[in-house]
């Protein structure tokens, strides 16, 4: 009967050193694979997304806060604003229509325009208003070229006062107009969004109550406020300055470094290295801000894409800024997003724009110059991923937390050949290859003490013994750093990037000395039976 015992413990202790051998081996791989999978890619990020409604591929082309004014002849592109949009002044064009278009007439038409409420999107306002004394009809158009369809929405479609739905005057679309007007009236038609009986009207509402809900926050000034990010640019001055860009991250330069010349040429351009400009108010004259223009036209590929790399950052002004340029049309995205932007009449220097537009307000008086979009493609580092560590002075390090680190008696942390109490190896009184004085001759073969080896049967543990059910310690890579174990600092490359790595060979050995033990243990008691 004792005999049959010592088997099956030693079965039991077998079948646990296994376990933990299979254990040790089968963690390595695992934790080796989680340490793989923590690398990412930098986190990026661009200066104009406020312009892109949440959950859209892509933006507006104009997109103003607040209050917007459109007096020149045609946008080719999309509109979002969140103030009161009204079309017509007497000081821009006499016209009475206003057309929204895709593009590809004068301007770009290689985009997709955004989406809100899982529809393209040519025209998002709060509220429509109405100069009396320059009535303007806006007109959605149908697209050519197989570009998307895209409609108008209004969110607070009780203004103005006495406007209601209807069929489009001439057409077999729905007409945002005053109840008691006619073709001539300032109202918002669209050509996409079918009358059909009266089921246009509700085409034109939006899902949300309020334009702000449908945009995430504008983190652009953030970005461009950081330091240590910044690349310097080669600039050769000449009848067009030429500006090639460091390829090794975003690029910036004062507008003074490049306003020697009407035009500039920019190359070496990409997702990571734009260009931005800084403006700052001493670069406003007289309430004027004069830019000189990239060479390329917006609309003529391939030279085009570079409009999409250029951002003015406007982001120190506030208040009046009329933005002009030499002779060329304005070109690339304005971020001002404190500032009332004004693009002139011509007799004062209006020109047209080809680029993306984020503004507080928006005055467009340029009688016949038209609106194109070339939407900003240029990426920043994320204001989180970019302060500077002290410990390399490089940006996009990571601050002093390791996500691999251990907290005290945790695998790893005790070195091989130390054992905490209670952890296998450990001789405390009762445990195996432990004798208490007077127990060495003292039992007859077949009798065991209390806390003996010998005192449970097969599938019954005490605490402590070999073939308990109590858990390991196991170990968790996400254990933040504490006041009683130091942070691993920014030259710990292994800990920032593999930091799962060094307590794998810890777990690994500990359980490998823990196996060893119950072996031997298992081999002495063989010997002894």
């Amino acid at each position: 009967m004792n005999h049959h015992r010592r088997a099956r413990r030693a079965i039991t202790a077998s079948a646990a050193a296994a376990a933990i051998l299979g254990a040790a081996f089968a963690v390595a791989p695992a934790a080796m694979a989680g340490a793989a999978e923590d690398t990412s890619a930098p986190c990026l990020a661009n200066p104009m997304a406020a312009a892109t409604p949440i959950g859209s591929a892509s933006g507006y082309t104009i997109f103003v806060t607040g209050d917007a004014i459109l007096a020149n002849s045609e946008l080719e592109g999309s509109l979002a604003v969140g103030g009161t949009a009204t079309f017509g002044d007497p000081r821009g064009l006499a016209s009475n229509q206003y057309p929204l278009y895709h593009g590809g007439i004068g301007g770009n038409a290689d985009y997709t325009p955004p989406t809100i409420d899982g529809e393209y999107n040519r025209l998002l306002i709060n509220r429509f208003g109405v100069n009396p004394d320059a009535t303007k009809v806006v007109q959605i158009k149908a697209p050519s070229g197989g570009a998307p369809v895209a409609g108008a929405k209004i969110v607070d479609r009780a203004t103005p006062a006495g406007y209601t739905f209807g069929p489009q005057f001439g057409g077999a679309g729905t007409t945002y107009f005053p109840a008691a007007g006619t073709n001539m009236s300032a109202q918002i038609e669209s050509e996409v969004q079918a009358w059909n009986g009266g089921a246009g009207a509700a085409t034109f509402a939006t899902a949300q109550a309020s334009f702000s809900s449908y945009f995430p926050a504008d983190e652009g000034s953030d970005l461009l406020a950081q330091t240590g990010i910044w690349r310097t640019p080669t600039i050769i001055p000449g009848g067009d300055t030429t500006v090639t860009l460091d390829p090794s991250g975003p690029n910036r330069v004062p507008l003074s470094a490049i306003s020697g010349a009407p035009k500039f040429r920019l190359d070496g351009y990409s997702t990571t290295s734009p260009l931005i400009v800084k403006v700052a108010p001493s670069d406003v004259v007289n309430g004027v801000l004069t830019l000189p223009s990239e060479v390329n036209a917006g609309k003529n590929a391939p030279g085009n894409a570079a409009l999409s790399y250029i951002l003015w950052d406007l982001s120190d002004l506030t208040g009046d800024v009329t933005i002009t340029s030499y002779n060329e049309p304005v070109r690339g995205s304005i971020y001002a997003p404190d500032a009332h932007v004004v693009f002139p009449t011509e007799a004062q220097g209006g020109r047209e724009f080809e680029g993306q537009l984020i503004a507080g307000d928006l005055t467009v008086l340029s009688n016949g110059k038209e609106l194109h979009t070339n939407l900003f493609k240029g990426e920043l580092p994320c204001a989180s991923d970019s302060t500077t560590d002290p410990g390399t002075g490089e940006p996009g390090t990571t601050g002093p937390t390791d996500p691999g680190t251990t907290e005290p008696g945790e695998p790893g942390t005790t070195d091989p050949g130390t054992t905490e109490p209670g952890e296998p190896g450990t001789t405390e009184p009762g445990e195996p290859g432990t004798t208490e004085p007077g127990e060495p001759g003292t039992t007859e073969p077949g009798t065991t003490e209390p806390g003996e080896p010998g005192t449970t049967e097969p599938g019954t543990t005490e605490p402590g013994e070999p073939g308990t059910t109590e858990e390991p310690v196991t170990d968790d890579t996400t254990t933040q750093p504490t006041a009683e174990q130091p942070a691993a600092t920014s030259s710990d490359s292994l800990a920032i990037t593999g930091g799962g790595l060094p307590w794998i060979a810890g777990g690994t050995a500990a359980a490998l000395a823990a196996a060893g033990g119950i072996l031997l243990l298992v081999s002495r008691r063989k010997r002894s039976a």
